[in-house]
């Protein structure tokens, strides 16, 4: 099926008589030399169906069912906050060799039908190792909350391979991934929402009755309990990922998301050179995981950071 795909028939000067642009059934945006992973690709192509088409982009394979302009415009986004953002603010242990598949799918009822759940915008599935996306959109372009859902979704994906094919813990994995959704940029620099649209009047709200949770307990949440107070956990994560990038000006307390990063990404390193372990969600507690906490975490007074972190809630996090 490949080398059919790929037939041309040769004209007189024994030149294609058909660019690869032309392909109905795909395009490539960006440097074509510049692929990777050309036999996962052709894998991936040679299975299309129906009206399944294509987007190769350096990164990614955009697999979609909906209109071109939203295709194009979500593979251009998946790249650009690759590129621009998540690579830069936590560089992957190694270069991916891997191309990362988004799939963009014509309506919900295709989207549940590759395994969206219900009541969700988009989901990445390492099992299935697929970012699945629904075309929600009334137009060629997605609105802000969509673009929002995708960039969440595009730093799981992104972060998990960066990790070696590892999910880091709930509080880092979905606190930047909250942090990532308020990107509205598209230039060189990063550029971001004031505030966080949907989760920065639940947690305002916590901070004065009382309810949010110790960071010391909150950094230490599993996945299950994480989600089972979802509404508040989603926002406070959001708001302790940004806090910590962007607001807090203690240099100890700027440095744990980065050594917490650097210390999964060795650990899961060593762990694969040495012929143990396996790829996984890497959710809860581990040896790798206790050490990147304890060398993130190391003389910090979590009583004192709760003060200043509840202090600039109210004051510079939202503003």
């Amino acid at each position: 099926l490949s080398s059919i795909r790929s037939f041309r028939f040769p004209d007189g000067d024994g030149k294609s008589g058909k660019d690869d642009d032309d392909d109905p059934s795909g395009r490539v945006i960006g440097d074509p030399d510049k692929l990777i992973d050309l036999a996962k690709r052709e894998k991936i192509k040679a299975e299309l169906v129906g009206t399944w088409k294509y987007i190769d982009t350096p990164h990614y394979i955009v697999i979609y069912n909906c209109d071109d302009p939203l295709a194009k415009h979500i593979a251009k986004r998946v790249e650009y906050m690759r590129e621009h953002a998540f690579e830069k603010v936590f560089p992957p242990v190694k270069p991916i060799e891997e191309a990362m598949v988004v799939r963009v799918c014509k309506e919900m009822d295709e989207y549940h039908h590759y395994g969206g759940p219900r009541g969700s915008a988009g989901y990445w599935a390492s099992y299935k190792d697929e970012l699945v996306f629904p075309d929600l959109s009334s137009g060629s372009k997605p609105d802000d909350k969509t673009i929002g859902v995708l960039n969440h979704e595009a730093f799981h994906q992104y972060v998990y391979y960066a990790l070696l094919k590892h999910n880091p813990p709930v509080w880092f994995n979905e606190g930047y991934a909250e942090y990532f959704f308020c990107v509205n940029s598209t230039g060189r620099k990063l550029q971001f929402m004031k505030s966080h649209p949907m989760r920065y009047g639940v947690v305002k709200s916590a901070r004065g009755t009382g309810k949010l949770i110790p960071l010391k307990d909150f950094t230490k949440l599993s996945h299950g309990d994480y989600m089972r107070r979802a509404n508040l956990c989603y926002a406070q994560g959001w708001a302790f990922a940004k806090w910590l990038k962007k607001v807090t000006k203690n240099e100890r307390w700027r440095q744990i998301p980065d050594i917490f990063f650097r210390e999964l990404q060795e650990g899961y390193r060593r762990q694969q050179e040495q012929g143990g372990g396996f790829p996984g969600y890497g959710r809860e507690r581990g040896p790798v995981v206790e050490k990147a906490y304890e060398k993130a975490f190391e003389g910090v007074d979590f009583d004192e950071m709760d003060e200043a972190f509840q202090k600039d809630l109210r004051t510079k996090i939202g503003r």
